[in-house]
């Protein structure tokens, strides 16, 4: 899996209220965005977490904000499933 690059388009959110970048971080069912309560600004806190299902990318359409995220696989950043793991490699690929 590709770690994605996470682009948040800081003058359309900037359009947000408090709750709405709220409502927008808690639609990501992990824990990528969080809420930086004294710039009150969404920053992201886990790349790694995102799991490519494009619910906060449907939550800010449904917002009528298109664009306002941007999440792509990098290219040259492959995240190894085994890595994650302690162990032997060879035995953990068996």
């Amino acid at each position: 899996m590709y770690e994605p690059d996470i682009i948040i388009n800081e003058d359309m959110m900037d359009t947000l209220t408090d709750d709405e970048k709220i409502d927008l971080i808690e639609s990501s069912p992990t824990k990528v965005f969080d809420f930086d309560a004294v710039t009150r600004q969404v920053v992201v806190v886990d790349p790694e977490a995102y799991t490519y299902d494009e619910e906060v990318i449907k939550k800010a359409e449904a917002m009528g904000k298109q664009g306002l995220i941007e999440i792509r696989p990098k290219d040259d950043s492959f995240m190894d499933f085994y890595s994650h793991f302690e162990g032997d490699q060879e035995e953990l690929a068996q």
